[in-house]
């Protein structure tokens, strides 16, 4: 089970685990498919309890669930997914051949919009990203990003930070500084589309050594080995949820992250 403090993407926005109702629309990973796609919550359980919690947890990664909620574990050689619960994990430590799922691009074969459009909405977003101001223009940029694809996700994505980038941290991760919220809402909105992990937090500038600021970062897609991440333990007394799609998971977000969690099947 999930404590309420998770949220879940739904058409309305990531919402919390408490507002979710049977019907809304999630996004979901399809193994068969190799991607992530449209899914539906068909039911939604709630109960109070005093539990403690465990997870994973790294700068893109933090998840806190119930010691006997499975985790989406992908074997990187044979794609295979299975569903081990967190507790198994601890005590096992991970395991050499197993992977932690990440985001996956949604749906990559398809289009919805005009590239161009994209890439003009993505400049847009630009201007304000520094300031703590609403979104110029939203009548044209919340449209296009309504529905992107995994290859209009990226890029918009390539465009912002072509325009924003703050510094490079590595070949696989970028970084722009931010400060509105708006656009803050709007890349936890296409980065997970795109297949990337998302991280935002401080980051010291070339700038300022000795001043810390608030900065976005996308790490490039790829599932984390297990043995790589650290364990966070916690305790939660509250309404704990139990929600069911067709696939058996559903695009969650805890703190700064978002990533696929395991739920019950339809």
């Amino acid at each position: 089970m999930i404590p309420d403090r998770i949220k879940i993407w739904t058409s309305r926005g990531f919402t919390h685990a408490g507002d979710l109702t049977a019907g809304d629309k999630v996004i979901s990973y399809n193994p068969s498919r190799g991607c992530t796609e449209y899914d539906t919550i068909s039911m939604v359980q709630t109960d109070w309890q005093q539990l403690g919690l465990m997870g994973l947890k790294q700068a893109s990664i933090f998840i806190s669930v119930t010691p006997d909620h499975p985790l989406l574990i992908i074997n990187p050689y044979t794609k295979e997914l299975s569903r081990i619960p967190a507790e198994e994990l601890f005590l096992k430590n991970g395991g050499k051949y197993k992977q932690f799922l990440t985001n996956k691009p949604f749906e990559p074969f398809k289009r919805t919009n005009v590239l161009e459009d994209i890439e003009w909405t993505a400049r847009l977003a630009v201007s304000v990203s520094r300031f703590n101001q609403g979104v110029m223009y939203p009548e044209t940029i919340y449209p296009v990003l309504e529905d992107l694809t995994a290859i209009e996700a990226q890029a918009w994505l390539n465009t912002f930070f072509h325009w924003n980038i703050l510094r490079r941290r590595t070949q696989y991760m970028k970084t722009c500084l931010l400060r509105s919220e708006a656009i803050k809402a709007m890349l936890y909105h296409v980065a997970p589309r795109a297949g990337v992990g998302t991280y935002y937090g401080p980051f010291k500038t070339k700038a300022h050594y000795s001043k810390w600021t608030q900065a976005f970062s996308i790490a490039k897609e790829g599932d984390t080995n297990i043995n790589r991440l650290h364990w966070a333990m916690d305790r939660h007394e509250g309404l704990f949820y139990n929600i069911a799609t067709k696939n058996g998971n559903a695009l969650a977000k805890f703190g700064s992250s978002t990533y696929p969690i395991a739920c019950e099947y339809t």
